[in-house]
């Protein structure tokens, strides 16, 4: 697909070595450098928190966090809560 103006993934670190994961987050950031959306539905929290500018956390279907990834990065209680591994 040429000039996208919006991609979705889905699980974009899933099952795969740390270099490909490395790279796909250095594509990431290229294409929102360019102006590309980019939404994220991730499980690996390092790989969000370093490729994306905001968070949505959703708990059994419900939202539960919203904020940039630097206030989530600030929030100790809420990390610990549903975020730790």
């Amino acid at each position: 697909m040429g000039n996208p103006q919006n991609l979705f993934f889905d699980g974009a670190s899933e099952g795969l070595a740390t270099l490909i994961i490395r790279a796909i987050g250095d594509l990431i950031r290229r294409l929102r450098n360019m102006g590309v959306i980019v939404l994220l539905a991730e499980q690996n929290m390092h790989f969000c928190l370093g490729n994306a500018s905001h968070a949505v956390i959703i708990d059994k279907r419900h939202v539960i966090y919203r904020d940039s990834n630097e206030a989530l990065k600030a929030d100790n209680e809420v990390r610990s809560r549903y975020l730790a591994v």
